[in-house]
């Protein structure tokens, strides 16, 4: 591997030809807790399934060299939080999750808000995708999550 420094990110490793991490950074913006008060998987959607379905996707990074098995708890205003949902991640890899396929311990309910909770055995960097096709258009948003305690808090949710 050849190595190289960014002047902003640091040293930088050559994996391949045209790639290169940025192996501190990636660290620094990884938490074993996130959270996320925004989330809703409209009820409606326009086109062929399942690519066009409306959804919100929970985007999961481990850079670490350990396996992650992340934890999911799902809160509503009106009810309980219900979870756990879990998730593996493997070693350097990156998970994407589709809330709308959440199912086990209970389906996540559609057109109502919720918020999630996040919390891994190992740091991983989490983002939420929401998507929405009701309507004959598209809107696409990204929401970064809100770290949270190094333990875990709040977001190890019932169980």
């Amino acid at each position: 591997m050849d190595s190289q420094t960014d002047p902003i990110a640091g040293p930088l490793t050559n994996t391949r030809e045209g790639a290169s991490i940025h192996p501190e950074a990636s660290q620094r913006a990884a938490h074993t807790a996130w959270t996320f008060p925004a989330g809703l998987v409209p009820a409606t959607s326009t086109g062929h399934e399942p690519e066009c379905t409306s959804r919100n996707v929970l985007c999961l990074l481990n850079a670490t060299s350990r396996d992650a098995c992340v934890r999911l708890t799902v809160f509503h205003e009106d009810r309980d939080p219900v979870g756990p949902y879990e998730v593996a991640v493997p070693a350097q890899r990156v998970k994407h999750v589709r809330i709308n396929d959440l199912i086990d311990p209970e389906a996540v309910p559609l057109g109502q808000p919720y918020g999630l909770a996040v919390s891994s055995d190992v740091p991983v960097t989490a983002q939420l995708l929401l998507l929405d096709t009701g309507g004959g258009n598209y809107a696409l948003t990204a929401l970064p999550g809100f770290p949270g305690p190094a333990d875990g808090g709040a977001a190890a949710g019932p169980g």
